[in-house]
């Protein structure tokens, strides 16, 4: 075996460990899952969950008034079983990401978006997200005032909850703040929707 074939059989196998080893190294942010069904409505969150680590969140780690994946790694999934209503607009049953934009003063804006990746929206000269581009991808937004949390909330987590009038309050709660959002159900457009799945099932 000539030299340089011996370089390039030591190099292939350097890579090739390292590849392997790149692949299984943890996340430093931990993939988590929250599911709730509320009503006839199941919600899944898949998300990860990074810490403060005694970081300034919001105006420095998260810029205000850009939007931001609202957890860490890949863009939060929000999955709704039925159809939904978020803000004045009417969201199909499916699969779709979260986006968050802060302020520092005002409501802050929660994005339901089409998109399957945060990446899709990356300007790569300031690597941050592409207002304008994700916009063009938004199913419904929402506008909602952040909440001061007495605790520091070490780990960035979700919760779903059951409203009073029976819709679906999603929240978000990371550091010293907590932004929480309504997902309205129709109770009798979603026995009509299963009463004429059930008759398809039939036929």
């Amino acid at each position: 075996m000539t030299l340089l074939k011996e370089v390039f059989v030591i190099a292939s196998l350097f890579l090739l460990q390292f590849s392997a080893s790149a692949q299984v190294m943890p996340q430093p942010s931990s993939s988590c899952m929250v599911m709730r069904t509320v009503g006839f409505t199941e919600v899944t969150i898949a998300y990860s969950s990074p810490g403060v680590k005694g970081r300034t969140i919001y105006g420095d780690l998260v810029p205000y008034d850009q939007a931001w994946r609202a957890g860490a790694n890949g863009a939060t999934k929000v999955t709704f079983g039925t159809a939904v209503k978020i803000g004045d607009k009417n969201v199909r049953a499916g699969a779709y990401s979260v986006f968050i934009t802060p302020k520092k003063d005002g409501e802050w804006t929660v994005h339901i978006s089409s998109a399957g990746s945060v990446y899709d929206f990356m300007n790569r000269e300031t690597n941050s997200i592409d207002m304008k581009a994700l916009a063009e991808k938004d199913v419904a937004t929402a506008s909602v005032k952040p909440m001061d949390l007495a605790e520091t909330q070490e780990r960035l987590k979700y919760d779903i909850d059951q409203a009073k009038d029976g819709n679906i309050m999603i929240s978000m709660s990371w550091g010293d703040k907590k932004v929480a959002f309504m997902a309205e159900v129709d109770p009798m457009a979603i026995m009509k929707s299963m009463e004429e799945s059930a008759k398809k099932s039939i036929e």
